[in-house]
């Protein structure tokens, strides 16, 4: 096949499967109708599962690794300086190796700041999606709490209202008949 065809089946197929995932995946009402694995294809497509920690942890222990073993081949580093001997029309050069002290500073520092630094710059990226991750659970449990009723909604609070104080009223007196005869 050319290029050009794998390229519009690549589109073709790529928009059919974002057509099929918005109309499966993505609606809350899908999530249970399909079973146990695509449900977590739901909480995935719908980003209730956070893979992007798992990745970064990964990365944090690849570049402190990378400092810690850069920093102890750069002990090593071996120091090549050249030196030309004989006349203008007869030189001969001579490769001289040797260990440098420099070299045994600048390694010892890379395998000590480096994973201090690289692990101050993880943290400060982990603090953002803990703080996602935290949110989430607030909210799962905010759902399971909530009774159906609407999450946004609060309620007004309520006072107890103090008793009113007033001034003492004088009983009314009693209507008594009267059994008087009138003239």
């Amino acid at each position: 096949m050319s290029q050009n065809v794998t390229s519009a089946l690549t589109i073709i197929l790529a928009i059919v499967a974002t057509i099929v995932g918005i109309v499966f995946f993505l609606p809350q009402k899908n999530k249970n109708k399909f079973g146990k694995v695509f449900s977590k294809f739901h909480d995935f497509f719908n980003f209730k599962t956070l893979i992007v920690d798992y990745v970064l942890k990964g990365m944090y222990i690849l570049a402190t690794a990378m400092c810690i073993f850069g920093g102890f081949f750069t002990i090593f580093t071996v120091k090549t300086y050249y030196t030309t001997t004989g006349t203008m029309f007869n030189q001969t050069r001579e490769a001289h190796s040797s260990l440098s002290i420099e070299n045994v500073g600048t390694g010892i520092l890379i395998m000590i700041l480096g994973p201090i630094i690289v692990r101050i710059v993880y943290e400060l990226i982990m603090l953002a999606i803990i703080g996602v991750k935290n949110i989430i659970e607030i909210n799962k449990k905010m759902e399971c709490c909530s009774d159906g009723e609407s999450k946004t909604e609060t309620e007004e609070p309520t006072f107890v209202e103090e008793p009113v104080v007033s001034a003492p009223v004088e009983p009314e007196a009693p209507d008594i008949p009267d059994d008087t005869p009138t003239v």
